[in-house]
């Protein structure tokens, strides 16, 4: 779920913040604070939450990351394998809901932590393209090229003659 935080000028100086939760499957958020009007009027994400345990691919993560957002995942699927803990950024340990909410809670007060998680989720989205996916597969080829030819090529070269 897509997170907009936001502060009004009485929250800034009350050091409140609003949190509104965007459901994409409803195209309709919900607010938690305020009403929906002034939630669709502030639409701007935040951090991404994805607190699934059923997806197994999870093409939202990179969307989230290739969007630039903080991500907070169950390590759990792909997230798992995308996502980096506190480098690209926060897995919590499935199925630990708390964990999963203290994490939230870190992610949503610290401005700091979402930007550098953001900027580098963003680097670890620009890496999945298909030219270095291509790029990974071909070098596992020739590795195992390598490898296969070491094991019988040195005796040839090294003028031994198989009996």
């Amino acid at each position: 779920m897509f997170v907009h935080l936001y502060r009004t000028r009485h929250q800034q100086e009350t050091a409140g913040w609003r949190l509104f939760l965007l459901d994409h499957e409803a195209d309709q958020p919900d607010a938690v604070s305020g009403s929906t009007q002034e939630c669709v009027a502030r639409v701007q994400a935040s951090l991404f939450l994805f607190p699934s345990l059923t997806e197994t691919f999870g093409n939202v993560t990179i969307e989230a990351m290739a969007s630039g957002l903080p991500l907070l995942a169950f390590n759990d699927a792909a997230a798992g394998q995308l996502v980096t803990h506190d480098l690209n950024g926060l897995l919590a340990p499935p199925p630990d809901p708390a964990e999963f909410c203290r994490l939230a809670t870190e992610l949503g007060c610290n401005p700091g932590l979402r930007q550098r998680l953001g900027r580098e989720a963003r680097q670890k989205a620009l890496q999945l393209g298909w030219d270095n996916i291509v790029q990974s597969i071909e070098d596992l080829y020739a590795a195992s090229i390598a490898k296969a030819h070491a094991s019988t090529l040195p005796r040839v070269w090294a003028g031994v003659r198989p009996t």
